[in-house]
């Protein structure tokens, strides 16, 4: 069976009407999928940082109440004032060297 003109025309116009369609649709599947996905990520990022902020508000709370705890013992304020008082008295230096070490 030989192809005449009309129908090798009607051939070449359904095959660029079916590409079209097909980079149509792909390009209309990959905004939709590309929305999706940035939103999905963007949420996770979002929850992601507010553990690390948690993470993070966590350490210094920690920190300040270990701080807090640790100048409130009455040999450290003993040994902080006898170096005020003075400040060569290595003594007093020492000891407070090694209470932050404990």
């Amino acid at each position: 069976m030989f192809l005449t003109r009309d129908d090798r025309k009607i051939s070449i116009i359904g095959g660029l009407l079916l590409l079209g369609l097909t980079l149509t649709t792909g390009f209309a599947v990959y905004s939709a999928m590309r929305q999706q996905i940035e939103s999905a990520l963007g949420r996770g990022l979002g929850v992601a940082l507010q553990g690390k902020a948690l993470l993070i508000e966590n350490l210094v709370q920690k920190g300040l109440a270990d701080t807090h705890a640790l100048a409130l013992r009455p040999f450290i304020i003993q040994s902080m004032q006898e170096l005020s008082a003075q400040p060569d008295n290595v003594s007093a230096l020492h000891d407070l060297k090694e209470m932050s070490t404990h």
